[in-house]
């Protein structure tokens, strides 16, 4: 009983998450696995209470600053009047493309609120 009770959760723990997946253009798609490997780990809290490096992100961060998104991301933020003294975000021009950065921006805006921790979203595979 125990098992088919296991079987039940995971079936449908496992249709929300591929609804949630199916409503993510491939674009978005694309943008979640950079922003999981390249940004979570400075954006997004690692356990719930922990701090992070940098803000949390959503789709607020996005509204009508885009550009000056995109520009962070390519280029950085050194200003530490900004984020803090000790405190920089890299420049990842020389990692991502401007597509993938396009990506990473698309995806930022499907989030209502910033990640709550890492495990609160699906791990690519």
């Amino acid at each position: 009983m125990k098992l088919l009770w296991s079987v039940v959760i995971f079936l449908s723990m496992s249709q929300v998450v591929f609804a949630r997946d199916s409503a993510l253009t491939h674009s978005q798609r694309e943008g979640r696995r950079i922003f999981q490997q390249k940004c979570a780990v400075c954006h997004v809290p690692a356990w719930p209470g922990a701090t992070t490096l940098g803000p949390g992100l959503s789709n607020q961060t996005i509204q009508g600053n885009e550009s000056a998104v995109r520009d962070t991301i390519t280029n950085g933020l050194y200003d530490q009047s900004v984020l803090g003294p000790g405190f920089t975000m890299p420049g990842w021009k020389y990692t991502l493309s401007s597509e993938q950065i396009d990506h990473v921006i698309d995806y930022l805006k499907t989030l209502a609120q910033p990640p709550q921790t890492v495990a609160s979203e699906r791990p690519e595979r």
